[in-house]
């Protein structure tokens, strides 16, 4: 009958047939038990007493019954609701729920903060590790470039040794094509020293 309401006024059929479906069966959901006895009550002005609100729920009384009856027998009771959305935003603001802490989440977080502590002191240690060949590879370096130049003072040396050699050596008393040959390279030698 709803559905053909919302269709007389709309024009179109109830879009959330599905939602509602899910829904139905929730306990926020549930119709209360005893509407009568718990619809709103307002105070009339002439007698004083309260009355019930504008409520068209019927109640069922029998007539036959005895007046003495067992409460816990008759007494309607309410099923119990799920708290709403705010109400439970405030309850966890305030921190009067406290969250139940599963054990295994527990044993399972101290694993977890062990394996990082792990891994963080390996990491540490590859980085010594690193820095230290880094370090070494350095030294290494630096000693290749010590016996480099080493080898290049010890060669010019040999080369200045030579060339004294050359500059010292009585060419006249030397063949001619030798002669020449030598009178060139000391010619050569003055120059390169800046001597001529």
């Amino acid at each position: 009958m709803a559905l053909e309401k919302y269709k007389d006024k709309n024009g179109t059929n109830f879009p959330h047939v599905r939602a509602w479906m899910v829904v139905k069966d929730e306990p926020k959901w549930a119709p209360i038990p005893n509407e009568v006895a718990m619809a709103k009550r307002q105070k009339t002005s002439e007698t004083g007493s309260f009355s019930a609100g504008e409520s068209d729920a019927r109640c069922h009384i029998n007539l036959n019954d005895d007046a003495d009856y067992d409460e816990d027998e008759y007494n309607v009771r309410e099923p119990e609701r799920p708290p709403g959305r705010d109400k439970t935003k405030k309850e966890r603001a305030k921190g009067k729920e406290k969250e139940k802490v599963d054990p295994n989440m527990v044993e399972f977080m101290e694993h977890l903060k062990m394996y990082n502590d792990v891994t963080a002191q390996k990491t540490k240690a590859k980085e010594r590790g690193v820095e230290e060949k880094s370090r070494a590879s350095e030294e290494k370096l630096r000693e290749k470039v010590r016996l480099a130049n080493e080898k290049i003072r010890i060669s010019d040396e040999k080369i200045r040794l030579k060339e004294w050699e050359i500059m010292m050596m009585n060419v006249e008393d030397e063949p001619e094509p030798k002669r020449s040959m030598l009178k060139k390279l000391q010619h050569d030698i003055m120059k390169k020293h800046q001597i001529i």
